[in-house]
C-alpha cells in the first residue's frame, strides 16, 4: 500500500515538472437543467484566464481544466479525483450547485486542496470542509449602504428586515437616514411569529439576509401569510416580485459585451473573478494548495465591495433597468 502511495507521489511530481503550465481545475454543468449557467460562468473563466496570460502575471502560463458536472454529486466526486491525481492541481473552481458542491468540498479538503465555490445556494456555514473551502461572501456594510438607498429610491418608506446571523445594521441606518422608517425581526427557530409581526407592521419592503435556505424558508412563509411588500433578498429566489442584490463586476461586464456581444450574466462575472482570485493568489505566494489557502485568507479574497440589483425574467438573473 505504501510503495503504490509512493509510486503516485513519484508520478504527481514528475508531472508538475513537466508540465509547462500553472493549472487550476473547475468543475461547471456543462450539461443538463443548469447547462446554460455552467456555459456562461466557462466564458467568464475563461475571459479570464486570457487576460491573465496575455499580461504575464504568473511566472507560466495558466490553464484551466473543465469538467462536466451537471451538477452531480457522484460526477463531481470523480471530476475532483481525477483534476487532483491526473492533473495534480491545488485549486478549484466550483461547482454550482450546493450538493454537488458539498460532495466535492469533502474530497478536495481531505486532498488538501482549494475549493472556491460558484454556487449561490451555500455559504461556508453549509460545508464541513471549513479549512480549504472558499466562497464569494458579502460586505455587510455595503451591502447594507447600496440595498437600503436602492429601496428608497425605488419609492419605499417603510422597511423591515427578518435575519437569522448577521443583523446588517447598516441597512436600517442608511434606510432611517434618508426619512424611512425601520423595523428588525430575528429569527432564533421558527419564522412564522416574526413574519406575522411584520405583515401586521404593513411594511411596503422586505429585506431578507441569511443563507439560502433561510430565505427560501422565508419566502414561503411570507407567501403563506400574504406579506405583499416587494422583496429583496441576497439570495435568489426565482421570483418575479423579488429584487436580489448581488456583487457586481463594471470592468468585466464590459468585457464580457464586447466579446459576446451580450449582457454578462452573474455567474459568468463570479467564474471570471474566482480565476482573477486563485491567481492572485497563486503570484502572491506558491502553487499549492496550503500556500494558496493561507493567501486567500490573508487577502480577505472573496469579498465583495460593488453591488448591483438583478431581477428574475423567465427564471434568470437580468440587471434591474430604469
Amino acid at each position: 500500500m505504501k510503495a503504490g502511495v509512493v509510486l503516485i507521489a513519484l508520478l504527481l511530481i514528475s508531472c508538475s515538472q513537466e508540465q509547462p503550465f500553472i493549472v487550476i481545475g473547475a468543475l461547471l454543468p456543462l450539461t443538463g437543467d443548469h447547462a446554460d449557467d455552467g456555459i456562461a460562468a466557462q466564458q467568464g473563466i475563461e475571459l479570464a484566464v486570457k487576460e491573465i496570460n496575455q499580461r504575464g502575471i504568473l511566472e507560466s502560463p495558466l490553464r484551466v481544466v473543465v469538467k462536466d458536472t451537471a451538477c452531480d454529486p457522484v460526477k463531481a466526486v470523480a471530476a475532483v479525483q481525477e483534476l487532483v491525481l491526473a492533473q495534480g492541481v491545488r485549486a478549484i473552481i466550483g461547482d454550482m450547485c450546493a450538493d454537488s458542491t458539498r460532495a466535492a468540498a469533502e474530497v478536495a479538503e481531505q486532498n488538501r486542496v482549494v475549493l472556491f465555490s460558484l454556487a449561490d445556494e451555500m455559504g461556508t456555514d453549509e460545508t464541513s470542509a471549513d479549512d480549504y473551502f472558499f466562497t464569494f461572501e458579502a460586505n455587510d456594510s455595503g451591502l447594507g449602504n447600496f440595498a437600503a438607498e436602492l429601496m428608497y429610491d425605488l419609492g419605499h418608506r417603510k422597511l423591515a428586515l427578518l435575519y437569522n446571523s448577521t443583523d446588517l445594521s447598516t441597512l436600517g441606518e442608511t434606510f432611517v437616514s434618508q426619512g424611512g422608517t425601520f423595523t428588525a425581526e430575528r429569527v432564533n427557530a421558527t419564522i412564522k411569529p416574526q413574519m406575522t409581526r411584520i405583515k401586521v407592521s404593513k411594511p411596503d419592503a422586505l429585506f431578507i439576509y441569511g443563507s439560502q435556505q433561510f430565505v427560501d424558508a422565508a419566502v414561503e412563509q411570507a407567501t403563506k401569510n400574504g406579506v405583499t411588500a416587494q422583496l429583496f433578498s441576497n439570495r435568489f429566489v426565482n421570483s418575479e416580485n423579488f429584487v436580489v442584490i448581488a456583487g457586481d463586476n463594471a470592468v468585466f461586464r464590459e468585457l464580457y459585451k464586447r466579446v459576446y456581444d451580450q449582457e454578462a450574466p452573474l455567474v459568468a462575472a463570479h467564474g471570471y473573478a474566482a480565476v482573477k482570485t486563485i491567481s492572485d493568489a497563486i503570484r502572491t505566494g506558491k502553487n499549492t494548495g496550503e500556500s494558496i489557502k493561507e493567501r486567500l485568507q490573508t487577502l480577505g479574497i472573496g469579498e465583495i465591495t460593488e453591488y448591483e440589483a438583478l431581477v428574475v425574467k423567465e427564471g434568470r438573473l437580468v440587471p434591474m433597468r430604469e
